[in-house]
């Protein structure tokens, strides 16, 4: 199958355009093109994308979807019932936000604080303030965190 769509709107802060293409293709793959002010955002974000992806592929408890623009990201982390070295149980999103800031130093922000009812592991990460080099330290140190859980 094969499609195509285009759309722009414009104001008196920004243009955005969105084309969607499609060609006999099964598998949903986005490119991002953001003004240059933004090119090294496109590049964090599909920088903690693969890393978090890479971290599922190793059979860690988390899922991360594309990124879709803007800053943010959306991950869903849910290792619930396993425990940390420590041997507490992580419960709830609070407890796995709580837990990879102490032990990752890697600051992540639950979809309650946007008023989603429920508890199902889904956090949304900013790449707005972090420097390439900073994600690239971060990863591996989410990665041994989610390792080290029971």
């Amino acid at each position: 199958m094969t499609g195509f769509a285009s759309l722009t709107h414009e104001d008196e802060r920004a243009t955005i355009a969105v084309t969607i293409r499609a060609v006999n293709h099964r598998f949903l793959d986005l490119q991002l093109r953001l003004p240059q002010a933004f090119g090294d955002v496109e590049s964090r974000l599909r920088a903690l994308a693969d890393g978090l992806s890479a971290m599922k592929e190793k059979g860690l408890d988390v899922d991360c979807l594309p990124p879709m623009g803007g800053i943010y990201l959306t991950v869903r982390f849910h290792p619930f019932g396993r425990r940390t070295p420590a041997g507490a149980t992580l419960a709830s999103s609070e407890d796995v936000r709580r837990y990879l800031l102490e032990a990752a130093g890697f600051a992540i922000v639950p979809f309650s604080a946007f008023g989603v009812r429920g508890d199902e592991g889904w956090f949304r990460l900013s790449v707005g303030a972090v420097r390439p080099e900073e994600l690239a330290a971060a990863l591996p140190r989410v990665e041994r965190a989610l390792a080290a859980l029971r």
